[in-house]
């Protein structure tokens, strides 16, 4: 069997690893029952799938279409993944990825998901936004204002500043780009702020 027919033939699983008290606050919220949160396991043959089903289990709004993403984006070839996504209540969420096809298993280990506040998203966006703007100043300076709109927007807050875009909002970022004569791009113009946004939001 060749690498894509493994590929293609594979099922992702995620199981909770723990529970802890953060986590079952979290659950009384959007009235999870913690035991039925515990035995879960979801599976799936898609990478974003399997991540969709994990932030649709917790009751995540704001995040779809995943593919928007720019967590997404810059973690397609990351094992140990990360994401950050608004929530009632500060906690951590960590689950376990495991392939059918053991030979994949290297390629996804687990998924972290850390659930912020929308209290602790404003300290971040009132607090450390000078320093944020500062440290992109020298980056492309005629894209600089409109990812600060995006990021800082208050109909869709939460989108713009963890980088889990909208429809709307991705339209704008092409648009950006054809403004100035550039071919769609999340490298050069869109990872480096989002990355400087999330460092302020893990260290709050």
């Amino acid at each position: 069997m060749t690498y894509l027919q493994r590929k293609l033939s594979n099922i992702w699983s995620a199981h909770l690893i723990d529970l802890g008290l953060p986590e079952q606050q979290y659950c009384l919220h959007p009235h999870i029952s913690p035991k039925i949160f515990c035995q879960a396991t979801l599976r799936d043959s898609g990478v974003i799938h399997l991540l969709t089903q994990l932030l649709n289990l917790l009751q995540i709004q704001g995040f779809a279409p995943l593919g928007f993403s720019q967590q997404y984006e810059t973690q397609q070839d990351t094992p140990e993944k990360v994401f950050y996504v608004e929530g009632a209540w500060c906690c951590n969420f960590l689950f376990r990825v495991e392939a059918t096809q053991r030979d994949l298993q290297d390629e996804w280990t687990s998924v972290e998901v850390r659930v912020c506040s929308s209290s602790l998203l404003n300290t971040v966006r009132q607090t450390r936004r000078p320093t944020i703007f500062q440290t992109i100043t020298s980056l492309d300076a005629p894209w600089t204002s409109t990812r600060q709109d995006i990021a800082l927007d208050p109909v869709e807050y939460s989108r713009g500043s963890l980088g889990h875009f909208s429809t709307l909002q991705m339209e704008r970022i092409k648009r950006l780009f054809a403004t100035v004569g550039e071919t769609y791009r999340w490298g050069t113009a869109i990872n480096p702020l989002w990355a400087v946004i999330l460092e302020k939001v893990e260290e709050v």
